[in-house]
């Protein structure tokens, strides 16, 4: 098992899921209640979620997201501190 400090791609994951888990779960909990919407802008919602985050597995797990020098590179870190 590779460990996330040797592979840019597990960081991008563990970023993204938290993200998410954040943007989910943890604020519609936090969050005043809100008018009703309509049920096509939930459906919107999740098939959007879906195919982003399909896509964004996919680029991450092939073998042409070779991101070994993503660690050298400022941009990788201030996307990442950001």
């Amino acid at each position: 098992m590779m460990r996330s400090s040797k592979n840019p791609s597990a960081v991008l994951a563990c970023l993204f899921l938290a993200h998410y888990l954040n943007r989910a779960i943890l604020s519609p909990l936090r969050a005043p209640s809100r008018s009703e919407s309509h049920a096509i802008v939930t459906l919107a919602g999740i098939m959007f979620n879906i195919v982003n985050g399909s896509l964004f597995g996919a680029y991450l797990s092939s073998p042409e997201a070779c991101l070994s020098w993503a660690y050298r590179r400022p941009c990788f870190w201030l996307g990442v501190f950001m």
